[in-house]
């Protein structure tokens, strides 16, 4: 794996040299006595001139659309609601995998989370290494109220505890281990009392196992 991940990593520096021709293994030693504000903004003055952009770029950029730091606080720009007006609901899918940036920008680019609807499950957080941040969701699932309790100014939550897709012996085994794995010490959600899965559908008998654990 990490043999792979070496390689995406060399075809990406060579892809950015090869489109942008800064190298900084060979640069100048000015270049190299910069700091990292000034390589930084030499490299974006680069990008600029060849029109080629990083994702993170991409999300700076419609971050910056809507909102602003003043004075290390974030306000929305004065012009934020002509983009706000134009949607009338915003639905993110996977919601445990966003970082801080889109968390914030999917908040206000919802009036605040007035129009903000997301589906995500934290068991299948796995993009921790490129930034992501469960505990935006985590915060979005404390925050809101059971949508058979709430009122009408809450928000709302519906768990999605019913499966039927998977076996009752399958759901046991996802239910047994992470009931011992997610507690509100180790990841903030108390799986036993909020994140469990029912087995709804019928499936044909078998004589083996629906499960098996293999420990490494």
């Amino acid at each position: 794996i990490e043999a792979a991940a070496q390689i995406e990593r060399d075809r990406a520096i060579k892809y950015f040299i090869d489109q942008t021709g800064y190298d900084r293994r060979t640069a100048t030693r000015s270049t190299r006595n910069k700091s990292p504000a000034e390589i930084q903004k030499e490299i974006d003055k680069i990008k600029k001139e060849k029109n080629i952009y990083t994702f993170s770029d991409i999300e700076h950029f419609a971050f910056s659309l809507i909102c602003h730091d003043k004075d290390g606080e974030i306000v929305l720009n004065d012009d934020a609601n002509e983009y706000i007006s134009q949607y009338d609901e915003i639905l993110v899918d996977e919601y445990q995998d966003v970082n801080n940036l889109q968390d914030r920008f999917f908040y206000f680019l919802s009036d605040c989370g007035a129009h903000l609807f997301v589906v995500g499950d934290v068991k299948q957080s796995i993009y921790g290494f490129r930034g992501a941040n469960p505990e935006n969701f985590i915060s979005a699932i404390k925050e809101s109220v059971d949508y058979k309790e709430a009122t009408e100014n809450d928000r709302k939550s519906i768990t999605l505890d019913a499966n039927f897709r998977s076996r009752d012996g399958v759901c046991k085994a996802v239910n047994f281990l992470f009931d011992q794995l997610m507690t509100e010490e180790n990841c903030g959600i108390d799986y036993a009392k909020t994140e469990r899965l029912y087995p709804k559908a019928e499936f044909p008998e078998l004589n083996i196992p629906s499960s098996e654990f293999h420990i490494v």
